[in-house]
């Protein structure tokens, strides 16, 4: 079972709130294949990492490190995996990512329709985002067909284009359900491992086109019981995240101020606080 990683218990069957600060500075954190792999951005220019991808970086965390069982695998079709189950609760039993995320997909035995625990969402930048574009230009050439006088595979000659992020802070708001963990069987230790790949999942999804996107800050709300009370919208409220005086264009984690308001916490609510790879040592309750 995790334990380093997370210093406190995640117990399934109490609600929580995770927010997450994603930095993305000159890479591409999420290509949109409808746009020729240029980052993903809203109509109003607001970059966009889709629930999916984030998901799928915390699946590849889980099954390296603690081989877990998918079923959304890698190297597993989706018509073999489902062809082994006969119901949705033996696919849950079965399949971490199942019971954590949710399942819904046509089996040909059964159709699976699961909730998931953590609805971990879309991240979204807090301000419109800047893409440019980086050349790809050719080290070594092709050998020329017969008769072929073109001169485009030359070296030197560009092959293309990488488009990237200048600069982004990313957040995404996502709760944490009890009452769909006890429907799925979600365990603490499932929750344990879902977590810690979010915040470690980074360094293992680097590549030449994303060397910088990291977790900068995690803000996770725990209640009392089962019930999101206050709701988990005020609760996403109570972080707010905003340039600093006399910045317009964001250019580093630095140009924002964030701040938390716990004034609001009900009582018995717990704040557990993530900054730059360790876990504030202290955390915050409400006041009584």
């Amino acid at each position: 079972m995790p334990s380093e990683a997370i210093p406190f218990s995640l117990s399934p069957n109490l609600a929580k709130v995770c927010i997450g600060l994603i930095d993305v500075v000159r890479s591409n954190p999420n290509g949109d294949p409808a746009r020729q792999g240029s980052p993903k951005v809203d109509p109003w220019g607001h970059g966009r990492v889709s629930h999916g991808k984030l998901r799928r970086m915390c699946r590849d965390y889980a099954l390296e490190f603690y081989k877990v069982d998918l079923a959304v695998h890698p190297d597993v079709p989706m018509d073999d995996m489902y062809a082994q189950f006969e119901t949705t609760k033996s696919l849950l039993a079965a399949k971490w990512d199942s019971r954590v995320f949710g399942d819904a997909a046509p089996g040909k035995k059964f159709k699976s329709k699961a909730t998931g625990t953590f609805g971990l969402n879309a991240a979204m930048s807090i301000d419109p985002v800047s893409i440019e574009q980086g050349d790809l230009t050719r080290c070594t050439g092709y050998k020329k067909a017969k008769g072929n006088d073109e001169d485009d595979d030359e070296i030197g000659a560009s092959m293309g284009s990488s488009p990237f992020v200048e600069y982004g802070l990313y957040r995404t708001n996502s709760p944490i359900h009890a009452i769909n963990a006890k429907r799925n069987g979600t365990t603490e230790e499932d929750l344990l491992i879902a977590v810690e790949a979010l915040l470690y999942g980074w360094d293992y999804d680097r590549a030449a086109n994303r060397p910088h996107v990291d977790l900068r800050r995690l803000f996770l709300f725990e209640y009392p019981s089962h019930r999101f009370l206050p709701g988990a919208a005020s609760v996403n409220r109570w972080v707010q995240v905003v340039k600093r005086p006399g910045v317009f264009d964001p250019s580093s984690f630095e140009d924002y101020d964030i701040t938390v308001d716990t004034s609001q916490m009900s009582p018995g609510m717990v704040l557990h606080e993530w900054a730059d790879g360790r876990w504030i040592d202290q955390a915050r309750m409400a006041a009584k």
